[in-house]
Parts: structure tokens; sequence; C-alpha cells
């Protein structure tokens, strides 16, 4: 929708190109990516939590899973984005 918001106001010449950064262990992106990963998860906890997506149990349960499959030599992460 950003192009078109763009061309609302006025922008010409609109360009777009999708994006991939890959967060996969071994990579140089790996540690700050598992860092955010991590900040992230708990910031959305209670939003979660109020929306009755999961419980807190399950939360957790799915926090832990994260941590430790993160932390695995094969871990295998990709962060696809759009900029327009």
């Amino acid at each position: 929708m950003l192009g078109r918001f763009l061309r609302n106001v006025g922008c010409i010449n609109i360009d777009r190109a999708a994006h991939v950064i890959d967060f996969s262990a071994g990579t140089e992106e790996h540690e700050a990516m598992r860092q955010n990963s991590m900040m992230v998860f708990k910031l959305m906890q209670p939003f979660l939590l109020k929306t009755r997506v999961a419980t807190q149990e399950e939360m957790d349960q799915v926090y832990e899973q994260m941590l430790v499959e993160m932390l695995l030599e094969d871990f295998c992460g990709a962060w696809f984005y759009l900029s327009v």
C-alpha cells in the first residue's frame, strides 16, 4: 500500500525493491537478530495475552523453544522486506 500512498500525495517514479536478511546460524546478522527476537517477543506478550491468542504458559513454552532453536548450529532464518 505504500506505493499507493505515495502516488496519492503526488510522488512519481516510485521504485520497489525486495530484500532479504539471512540471519541463519553462522551469519554476521545472527546474534543481533537473536537479541532483537528476544526483545520483540517479550514486548508482544502483553498484547497477545490480552487478545487471548495464547496463555502465559503457551507464551513461555514458545519463548523457550525459540531460545533453544536459534542457538542450534543448523538454525536458518530469513527476514523479507520491501522498500518503496
